[in-house]
């Protein structure tokens, strides 16, 4: 006998041995087979039994032992199982009394020739026949008709073959010919003539139908057959079911209805009720019936809410007398259990004792709850996969173990959806499960992997660990959405192999997909990655193109911050190129594109000059404008360009349009002045028209010169006239309103300077103003105003920017102007006292020719403060050098007095208090000059410390804090220091 081959499949059908070490299957076959051979006829209860247990419990194992000798006795009993899940196509009344009957006469428990009788006549179906008749024209009918017709033209049909010359013809000729013809038909109608064989007049039967052929009064029949199937009714079933009991002459038959839990829902219920009907209400002699189930799917049927699971416990008492439960194994059992099955299976030289305990230990970690029927389908499929790696020696190089965790966990493993693919899977090890230990695979990982992987995909071992990687890679770079992070295999020595044939030799999809995921690599301007980004860089070009979107994505963006430098250029230049071809048709739409590509080349600091890509295009006059409009001062960057000429004509027929308003919408002359633009002829037109404007067109012709003009002030026959400047109301644009209050100091509109005076106006329109003066030469009558007229801060603020930024002299008062000094600090609005009396004595600079001895002599005290020789200390130029040089000419020549204690003369109170005064004023100057070193020992020196000598002087507080800060008198110090 040849030895066993192992591994080989092993049947999921019962065996009708129990396993299990406690012998609980066998233990319930006997009480069952005990309750059938001790009822009693007198027993009054139905002969229904009902096995109770999970699916895979056992409970078709458990009617295979009954069958068994030992409990129930084939002589005495015969078991008829009936697979309801197989028969669910079919009538279940009609099938179950089919099947049963032919089972029990193929076991000779009934009578042949009289059941395949009775059995014919239940089966039989019934039919009906309906038959419809039509009139039909027949071909006979026809010919019959068309024969006098023929004969008519006979006639015709003579002289054409006459007229051919036929010789022999005649029209007896035709006449015979038509006979014949009409015989033929006859005949050929008779002889098809359908008799019935025993018919003894058959010549009088064809004769009857030629002549009814040739009458049109033959009909034929259509018959349509309907059959009618249906189930055997409940008194037919019973009756049947009466009858086999009493013919089966004492044997019992025990009817299983197996699977009925499997059905349908209706099904079930359809079923359940017929047994109920059939079995349950009513008892026969000599048959039982055991019906397993499993009460929680048997639920499923009436649905899933409480009130129905209740209903399916009423419905299974009510149907059960007695209930017999396939208990659960213990763990136990399913030890002893999966060692005989797999054993059975693989025998016990594939595999050792070891790793079939360890894949027992795998197999109870993730079926914490396992059946019979789980065991063996698990070993089962375990024996096929160990089949499909088996090589022709005989050996495997997948381990066992590996295919038993793959078999457990390929629902885990084999699972795709948006999220998850087959690679994912693998590659994340969602085949273990930390929440649940496994002995040792985490001692050689890659090894799992690459079993793992084999299995996936059905592919040799040693290349699998490469599969799952360029298998998730491929998914990665195909699927936008997808979320992956490939840099964990950034150093697998396949990865840019793998990338290769992704992008490279790849066929351009998901183009998208493939540039965003490059983009997330870490570190990718590594120059390994050059020629993937160079060739994604064409393939999105050649996309665009033929899409014709020319937007700067954002894998545009990534394209141009990645690519190697000439592909740079080259999506920088279809770009462009792209732009620039638009342009024409919409300027705006020009230049948001080139803008918005120029920021990013500038933001992300690329190597790129943007207008070497952009070739000189010409525009019309009014897409120039509107450009200007919209692109400012780099209008010459972006490369569009308007002939001057032209140019010049449409800015001129704009204005003698008057739509001078237009003109000046922004700083475009500013603009195109700043590049040289050739201007010339619109500024000579608008100087010749600027004497005629309004009040409607003032604000933006003056402001478009002033644009083109930035130097020369307007001639004065050109500037509007004083009529119209002093006719116009006050207009609301600011740079309008700063031209109208310039133009009426120019011309000394004195109703305007004073709304100046008593307006706020901000600091923009105080500098715009005295910006103005260069186009409308007014600072000679700004100055005249300022001196003669009161003060105020708006006029005192533009005075102070006119002297400050132009050094252009005018005619002034220079005494009047000191005059006035103190009032003109006071009224400008700069913190900084300093920076004020730097600006006003450098403009006095400009006039210290007019500081005569007469302007020295006069009272300082009177007109300027001390603060004022604070500064003319500090501020070095010639003016502040005579003014100092007086103070300390006029210090030295007046110790005495400025020593002298008025109060030796208190009988003149008015000029001593003027005296009083004075003398502080000059007390302070001297005070000053010291402490900055202008005065030191000599004559001034020598009469103080005179008076420190006498004890029985009194001195002044501020003549004290004088005698306290000057130093004794050296011998090189005899005179007054001079400046």
């Amino acid at each position: 006998m040849s030895e066993q081959k192992f591994p080989k499949i092993i049947s999921s059908k019962p065996y009708g041995e129990d396993f299990f070490k406690g012998k609980s299957q066998q233990r319930i076959a006997q009480a069952i087979s005990n309750h059938i051979k001790e009822h009693k006829e007198q027993d009054n209860y139905t002969k229904i039994i009902g096995l109770e247990g999970n699916w895979g419990s056992g409970k078709s194992n458990v009617i295979k032992i009954l069958g068994n000798a030992e409990y129930l006795n084939e002589n005495e009993c015969h078991i008829f199982e009936y697979d309801a899940w197989g028969h669910q196509e079919d009538l279940q009344r009609r099938t179950f009394l089919e099947t049963l009957t032919k089972n029990l006469m193929d076991n000779k428990l009934l009578e042949k020739d009289k059941w395949e009788k009775e059995l014919c006549q239940l089966l039989a179906k019934t039919s009906k026949i309906d038959s419809d008749s039509f009139p039909r024209l027949n071909v006979g009918f026809i010919f019959f008709i068309l024969t006098p017709t023929i004969l008519m033209f006979a006639g015709t049909i003579q002289d054409f073959f006459n007229n051919i010359q036929l010789p022999g013809w005649g029209l007896g000729s035709y006449i015979g010919l038509i006979i014949v013809w009409c015989l033929i038909i006859g005949y050929k109608s008779y002889t098809n003539v359908t008799v019935k064989k025993d018919s003894k007049k058959k010549f009088d039967n064809r004769w009857d139908y030629l002549f009814a052929v040739f009458s049109n009064k033959i009909t034929s029949k259509v018959d349509y057959k309907t059959v009618y199937t249906q189930e055997p009714s409940v008194p037919q079933f019973k009756a049947w079911m009466e009858e086999v009991s009493k013919s089966l002459k004492g044997k019992k038959l025990i009817i299983v209805f197996d699977n009925m839990d499997r059905l349908p829902r209706e099904k079930v219920k359809q079923l359940w009720s017929s047994i109920h009907t059939f079995f349950a209400e009513k008892h026969y002699d000599n048959i039982w019936v055991i019906i397993p189930f499993d009460e929680k799917h048997l639920a499923n049927a009436f649905g899933e809410s409480e009130g129905n699971k209740d209903l399916t416990k009423e419905f299974i008492e009510k149907t059960f007398p007695i209930i017999y439960r396939v208990a659960k194994p213990i763990i136990s059992d399913f030890n002893g259990i999966f060692s005989k099955y797999f054993k059975k299976a693989f025998g016990t030289k594939i595999v050792d004792e070891k790793n079939q305990n360890n894949i027992y230990q795998l197999f109870r970690t993730f079926k914490s709850n396992p059946s019979v029927r789980n065991i063996i389908n698990f070993i089962n499929e375990m024996v096929v996969l160990y089949k499909t790696w088996e090589d022709q020696t005989g050996e495997n190089e997948i381990p066992l173990t590996h295919i038993a965790l793959f078999v457990l966990r390929k629902d885990n493993i084999l699972l795709e959806d948006k999220e998850s693919t087959i690679a994912k899977n693998i590659l994340k090890e969602k085949y273990l499960d930390e929440n649940k230990p496994i002995f040792n695979f985490t001692e050689k990982p890659n090894e799992l992997q690459a079993s793992i992987s084999a299995l996936s995909y059905n592919i040799p071992k040693k290349k699998a660990l490469l599969i799952p990687i360029q298998q998730e890679l491929e998914h990665s770079f195909n699927n936008e959405s997808y979320e992956y992070d490939i840099n964990q295999h950034l150093d697998n020595k396949h990865f840019l192999p793998i990338l290769d044939e992704i992008i490279i030799h790849d066929n351009v999809l998901n183009i998208n997909a493939k540039i965003n995921r490059l983009y997330s690599i870490s570190n990718n301007n590594r120059t390994e990655l050059n020629r993937h980004w160079a060739h994604l860089a064409d393939c999105k070009i050649t996309e665009a193109h033929d899409l014709r979107n020319y937007k700067l994505s954002k894998e545009f963006q990534m394209l141009l911050e990645k690519s190697p430098a000439p592909k740079k250029s080259k999506i920088c230049n279809f770009f462009c190129y792209h732009y620039q071809k638009n342009a024409i048709k919409d300027i705006k739409y020009y230049f948001t594109k080139i803008n918005e590509l120029d920021k990013f080349i500038q933001e992300k600091e690329l190597n790129l000059n943007l207008t070497s890509s952009l070739k000189k295009q010409a525009v019309t006059p009014v897409q120039f404008y509107d450009y200007m409009d919209i692109v400012k001062s780099d209008f010459d960057k972006y490369k569009l360009h308007c002939d001057s000429e032209k140019f010049n004509k449409y800015l001129i027929g704009r204005l003698n349009e008057d739509n001078a308003n237009l003109l000046s919408r922004t700083d475009l002359f500013t603009h195109l002045a700043e590049k040289d633009y050739d201007l010339e002829s619109f500024k000579d037109e608008l100087e010749k028209y600027i004497p005629q404007l309004n009040y409607r067109n003032f604000t933006p012709l003056i402001h478009a010169y002033k644009q083109l003009e930035k130097e020369r002030p307007l001639p004065k026959e050109n500037l509007p006239s004083k009529d119209i400047i002093t006719r116009m109301n006050l207009v609301s644009d600011k740079l309008g309103y700063a031209d109208y209050i310039s133009l009426s100091l120019k011309y000394n509109i004195y109703h305007t300077i004073n709304k100046i005076c008593c307006n706020d106006i901000n600091n923009e329109l105080i500098y715009s103003i005295a910006e103005n003066n260069k186009f409308y030469d007014f600072k000679q009558n700004l100055c005249d105003y300022f001196i003669t007229q009161p003060l105020s801060s708006n006029l005192a603020n533009i005075f102070y920017l006119l002297i400050k930024n132009d050094s252009t002299p005018v005619s002034i008062n220079l005494q009047t102007f000191f005059e006035k000094y103190r009032n003109i600090v006071k009224y400008i609005n700069i913190d900084d006292k300093e920076i004020i009396a730097e600006t006003i004595l450098n403009f006095l600079n400009l006039y210290e020719d007019q500081l005569s001895d007469n302007i020295l002599r006069f009272k300082f005290g009177n007109y300027l403060d001390i603060e004022f020789f604070t500064y003319s200390i500090k501020i070095k130029n010639n003016l502040t050098k005579k003014i100092n040089n007086f103070v300390i000419e006029t210090l030295n020549n007046q110790v005495e007095i400025i020593i002298e204690d008025p109060r030796d003369e208190p009988s003149r109170y008015n000029y001593l208090k003027d005296r009083i005064n004075h003398l502080n004023f000059w007390r302070k100057l001297a005070l000053m000059f010291i402490e900055n070193g202008l005065i030191s020992n000599g004559n001034f020196i020598n009469k103080i410390n005179k008076l420190k000598k006498e004890k029985t002087a009194i001195l002044p507080k501020i003549v004290q804090q004088i005698i306290n800060i000057v130093p004794a008198p050296t011998s090189k110090d005899n005179s007054i220091k001079q400046i």
